[in-house]
């Protein structure tokens, strides 16, 4: 298994990055919902990750730009999203 040897948090709190013996650095948002995350899914022009949760909330969030960065919320759904789906023309 890999070990982490090394993180740093970054000066807002918002994230926390970790470097790995498997040679990666990953980037964590500290992004708190107020349900279960149930399903995510990225674009496919990578500009976009998409999340679906049990709070009937489906978020769009920058995940090159700033890591964890939620630009939208959509509201209205009646029950929890169980899962989410990006077009291939990135809409």
């Amino acid at each position: 298994s890999e070990t982490v040897t090394s993180v740093c948090m970054s000066t807002n709190g918002k994230l926390i990055v970790s470097g790995s013996d498997d040679m990666t650095v990953r980037v964590w948002s500290l992004s708190q919902l107020d349900e279960t995350v149930t399903s995510v899914s990225m674009a496919t022009d990578g500009k976009h990750i998409l999340s679906g949760s049990d709070d009937t909330t489906v978020r769009v969030w920058l995940p090159l730009l700033d890591f964890g960065l939620q630009i939208r919320q959509l509201n209205g759904h009646s029950a929890f999203v169980t899962s989410v789906c990006a077009t291939t023309d990135g809409n």
